[in-house]
């Protein structure tokens, strides 16, 4: 839980693993997850400060009932990138609340984030965030290997294969858009 320490050590605010740090990965997940409701919280003016950070210090503890923090916390402690699956978890608490965040106004949607609606199931919630991460890690290995064959072609038939299977994953992403 050392990783955990660094949102409470005021000399760490401004580094990536401080509280500002983890607040900007938040919202770096949710503009590249969900531009459109990042921009409404960035037209309204609706700062980060407003509710992540209650968000992360507590580790989402105010946000659910008991049973839902246990689930909650259960998933994080088993993962090994904590601090990365708790933003992922709270870009994921935006994107669930993206209906009532666009129809709201300022007073409404900083309400909305500051009290999270229970409706919301966390396994749900849980999946939605295992998803964003998985998008971004297919992402980033697709670019890698977009920049590998830019640079080379496959040489090997282990190359070729994946390659291969690269072209596979597209196609089958592009069919589920």
């Amino acid at each position: 839980m050392s990783e955990i320490e660094d949102l409470f050590i005021q000399t760490k605010d401004h580094t990536a693993s401080g509280i500002q740090g983890r607040m900007e990965e938040v919202i770096r997940l949710l503009t590249r997850h969900d531009t459109e409701v990042s921009q409404v919280l960035i037209n309204q003016g609706i700062s980060p400060s407003f509710y992540a950070i209650r968000w992360l210090t507590t580790l989402l503890s105010r946000e659910f009932n008991l049973a839902d923090t246990i689930r909650l916390w259960d998933s994080l402690w088993t993962d090994t990138d904590r601090h990365t699956f708790l933003s992922y978890l709270c870009c994921a608490m935006i994107i669930e609340m993206r209906e009532d965040i666009e129809k709201g106004d300022f007073s409404e949607n900083l309400c909305l984030l500051q009290a999270y609606p229970q409706s919301s199931s966390c396994d749900s919630l849980i999946a939605l965030a295992n998803q964003l991460r998985m998008d971004d890690i297919l992402n980033d290995k697709m670019a890698s290997i977009q920049k590998h064959e830019q640079e080379s072609s496959p040489t090997t038939v282990a190359d070729r294969m994946f390659h291969d299977m690269m072209n596979v994953v597209t196609a089958v992403r592009s069919g589920i858009s």
